[in-house]
């Protein structure tokens, strides 16, 4: 596709998605610029530069629900073939990728394994709206900002069955994180 083709479907989606959420009083704003996260997945995925990627930001509240509810509202737009990547990190604290964070990272680890893969459908929303009730939550995020983008993909996902897809136990030599993907495609 070529790069004009790429930057008007990229445009016209984000717009889509912007009024989508702006009909249900989410209002986000109207940003092309990229996050690290969405220039990586650019990076790795060079043979697929003829995708448009559209990046939606954190809400400013920092609220699950309100991420949440934006997955639930973006979920139609699945249909049309988006891919939905919430990016992020299951752990992100940067004061403690050393041996101070292998324990709260396996802790909180396990606790989200349960909550999006072992837990029923029904219970995942509850127990990420409350995600800092887990075991070492605020210690392996002090800041929620890398967790958020999962609620969104999550809320897209409604009940479909979840699935870890990476996992790894020393990451920076002892801290232990992993990514999800739910639906379609299991």
């Amino acid at each position: 596709m070529p790069a004009g083709s790429i930057q008007q479907t990229c445009a016209q989606a984000a717009l889509q998605m912007h009024d989508m959420l702006a009909r249900h009083g989410l209002r986000y704003a109207q940003s092309m610029s990229c996050c690290h996260e969405a220039l990586q997945l650019r990076h790795h995925a060079k043979d697929l530069n003829d995708i448009p990627v559209v990046q939606l930001s954190l809400h400013a509240n920092m609220d699950p629900a309100t991420h949440l509810k934006a997955g639930q509202l973006l979920a139609p737009v699945r249909d049309e073939g988006v891919l939905i990547i919430g990016s992020g990190m299951s752990y992100h604290n940067l004061q403690r990728l050393d041996r101070r964070g292998q324990q709260p990272s396996e802790q909180f680890d396990a606790w989200l394994l349960e909550a999006l893969v072992k837990a029923p459908t029904v219970e995942r929303i509850d127990r990420l709206l409350h995600w800092t009730q887990a075991p070492a939550a605020r210690l392996v995020h002090p800041r929620e900002d890398h967790l958020l983008p999962l609620m969104v993909a999550v809320g897209a996902a409604e009940d479909e069955p979840g699935t870890c897809v990476y996992h790894q136990r020393d990451l920076f030599g002892s801290i232990t994180c992993s990514s999800y993907r739910f639906g379609a495609g299991q």
